[in-house]
């Protein structure tokens, strides 16, 4: 037989997985965006090395633009931590104070 704390737990626990489904969905489709930029930018980097490409512009371009790249994924992993760190958090809380509707 189920005690009160185990029920209670249940229900925190899946209000914060039902909360971390949609969230789950956008980091995949983050990951997948910048998957493809890498791309680009890794196809730019070999188009401005290339035999042809004399221009300093284009350097600069594909360099601004590899910069841009690494400052979205940091941004995109320094958020992902945050937000995990929230859900255990809420979760925690969650348990602690016997189900009771916790906001995070």
């Amino acid at each position: 037989m189920a005690n009160k704390w185990d029920s209670d737990n249940k229900g925190v626990s899946g209000d914060v997985e039902n909360a971390k489904r949609p969230l789950q969905d956008l980091e995949i489709k983050i990951q997948d965006m910048l998957q493809e930029l890498g791309g680009v930018t890794d196809e730019m980097r070999q188009l401005a090395s290339g035999k042809n490409s004399n221009h300093r512009e284009g350097f600069e371009t594909m360099r601004r633009c590899q910069n841009l790249f690494h400052q979205f994924t940091s941004d995109f992993e320094r958020t992902k931590i945050k937000l995990d760190s929230k859900i255990k958090r809420a979760m925690l809380l969650g348990s602690k104070h016997d189900g009771k509707d916790s906001r995070w």
